[in-house]
């Protein structure tokens, strides 16, 4: 599709408008960069005459999985002409049969081959039911015979992630009983969803439960927003520029503990003074101006930040009283004592309209990384080496992917969404690399690139809802087959979710040494209603 958008040629797609549209914003785009495009590099690549344009060492070590992209593979087949490329492909199952292995898996591995690949398949160990299982899996033998059932492989049905997760660490450590030579860093628990489990995980393996003993673990793709409360914050902040500045929103910003503690809250002050707001009526807006001036509504008082901060410190002056003073009406009673935490809340109130009206100019892209920064140690306490190395990153995750633009168009304005954007990609939405073999239990998505042999392996998270993932597309991708047309024939290793998810799910079988303990929630949460597995 880029190629022929480069070369004029006509569209492709069903969806011409879409594509009509991309293909502009593509050619604009690498007319801009003046360097050769993704494609003209592809190109030079597969022909033979791509040059590096800066030094390569002198061995490149790749070790990756068998779906590798055939670009990255055209690529990678090209260097061998400047540099030695040494490649391992770890494929937990080389010679699976056709029903335990997808269509792009098979063409992968197919295309990998005839580059000179070998399999070096490693046959399970024993007859056990795990056994018999990954031979199944890994080479399609004969069925398992009944009464083969053991304690190395088990499937459970639980009524909550939680349980789930609880289920698996009575196994691992069962495991660990059974094998004096057995470490928490041979067991690895692969989760179909990092987002619903992880608080599953940090509870039950956070501490020791029961008289059990701790199990030290680590979370490989936590992304980086729970990584420290500083970069949680920075986006919760961000969130709340263009918002209404509601007291729902701000007092779930200012509960946050270095938020609070940059406004010299203590944590029983916190909700001591949300309650104070709520007896004021605040509701949303900073006053009258910002509610006709942002959002094109009638300028009206009632409900606003500046209304409920006035009726409060009336009250502490006045007292208990139900005159009304300069058209306002006092909130008074148990306020009397409350002076200093309201002077407290009144000038971080300030502080928080103060950053926000700044943060709502638009700037160069150079200019957002000390903007961002600034507006942060004005309402986060960084007093730590932890707190600074987070907001380090913070800064880091503006200015990288800004650099490019920065060249691009110096002088364009950025409007805050992006910079939004631009942190919730880096630090929100994104997970951080590490967490990879770095002791102890390992945790992680399962998904491809992820599953490594251990002896103990326990999935979570095998529910319908949840695995396998990787349905659904774009209104407008182009790359979606149900609109293809003869013009554009798919290839066997088109990307597809599905079935990366459920080739992912084959190598953690086979991927298992020792032990393998599967788990899925059996009900819906709500209404406790049958739930289906994978």
């Amino acid at each position: 599709i880029l190629e022929r958008a480069e070369s004029g040629e006509a569209p492709l797609s069903r969806r011409e408008e879409h594509e009509r549209w991309q293909r502009d914003v593509w050619t604009r785009l690498i007319a801009r960069i003046g360097t050769p495009s993704p494609t003209r590099v592809l190109q030079a690549a597969r022909g033979g005459t791509l040059q590096p344009t800066t030094a390569l060492p002198r061995i490149v070590y790749v070790v990756s999985e068998p779906g590798i992209p055939p670009t990255t593979r055209a690529l990678l087949e090209s260097l061998t002409a400047h540099c030695t490329i040494e490649w391992c492909v770890l494929d937990h199952g080389p010679n699976a049969p056709e029903q335990h292995s997808s269509t792009r898996r098979r063409a992968a591995s197919a295309a990998l081959a005839t580059l000179g690949f070998v399999p070096a398949p490693v046959a399970p160990v024993g007859r056990t039911l795990l056994a018999r299982t990954q031979a199944q899996f890994c080479a399609g033998d004969a069925a398992i015979e009944s009464g083969t059932l053991d304690d190395t492989l088990s499937v459970h049905r639980c009524h909550s992630p939680l349980r789930e997760i609880e289920t698996l660490r009575e196994l691992a450590l069962d495991a660990l009983a059974a094998d004096p030579t057995l470490r928490p860093h041979d067991i690895t628990l692969y989760v179909t969803s990092l987002e619903e489990y992880l608080p599953a995980v940090d509870i039950a393996f956070g501490s020791g439960v029961d008289g059990n003993p701790w199990i030290p673990f680590t979370v490989a793709g936590r992304p980086l927003r729970e990584q420290s409360p500083v970069t949680g914050a920075v986006l919760d902040l961000l969130a709340l520029v263009d918002g209404r500045l509601s007291l729902r929103e701000l007092g779930a910003f200012l509960a946050l503990p270095p938020v609070a503690a940059a406004a010299g809250l203590s944590e029983d002050e916190v909700p001591e003074a949300l309650a104070l707001l709520e007896r004021a009526r605040v509701v949303w807006g900073r006053d009258a101006a910002d509610r006709s001036s942002r959002f094109g509504l009638p300028a009206l008082e009632e409900g606003t930040w500046r209304e409920g901060l006035d009726r409060l410190a009336l009250g502490i002056a006045t007292g208990p009283s139900d005159a009304v003073v300069d058209g306002l009406l006092p909130v008074a009673g148990e306020t009397l004592g409350a002076g200093g935490l309201l002077a407290r809340v009144i000038a971080w109130s300030d502080t928080v309209f103060e950053v926000c009206d700044e943060l709502r100019v638009a700037r160069p892209a150079r200019e957002w990384a000390p903007a961002v920064e600034g507006a942060t140690r004005r309402l986060v306490h960084v007093d730590d080496a932890a707190a600074a190395s987070a907001l380090r990153v913070v800064r880091d995750a503006v200015e990288a992917p800004l650099a490019t633009f920065t060249r691009l168009a110096p002088d364009a304005d950025l409007g805050v969404a992006v910079i939004r954007a631009v942190l919730e990609s880096e630090l929100g939405d994104a997970a951080g690399a590490s967490g990879h073999l770095r002791g102890g239990l390992r945790v992680c998505r399962l998904e491809p690139g992820t599953v490594i042999p251990s002896a103990v392996v326990l999935i979570a998270g095998l529910g319908d809802s949840l695995h396998p993932g990787g349905s659904g597309s774009l209104s407008w991708d182009l790359l979606n087959r149900s609109d293809a047309t003869t013009a554009m024939e798919f290839t066997a290793e088109h990307p597809d979710g599905r079935a990366d998810a459920l080739d992912a799910f084959r190598a953690a079988v086979c991927s298992a040494r020792s032990r393998l303990h599967l788990a899925w929630t059996g009900v819906t949460l709500t209404k406790q209603e049958p739930r289906g597995p994978s």
